[in-house]
């Protein structure tokens, strides 16, 4: 039972994210001619693919706060999320 609540809960969150990052073209369509979701969409895809990059770069990051944590090492964790929200934040 636990399982299939994680299932759900996973897959709730997987569709509520493509409601919330997708739903917008259809709502400008809705509000504006059809023409203008053109230049909306390039706008957005802009936007998504800047969003994947900083979820790529600091999804790389996890593993070491793993590692670090297993370790007990409190202060390279404060350390690597400095390096980290530097990073994310030059990008």
């Amino acid at each position: 039972m636990k399982e299939l609540r994680t299932v759900v809960r996973g897959s709730t969150l997987r569709i509520s994210d493509q409601v919330r990052f997708y739903i917008d073209g259809w709502m400008v369509s809705a509000f504006l001619s059809v023409s203008a979701v053109t230049h909306y969409a390039i706008s957005s895809r802009l936007a998504i693919t800047f969003m994947d990059v900083i979820i790529a770069v600091t999804g790389i990051l996890s593993p070491w706060f793993s590692l670090l944590l297993g370790r007990n090492d409190h202060e390279a964790i404060r350390r690597v999320f400095s390096l980290g929200t530097k990073v994310s934040s030059s990008i």
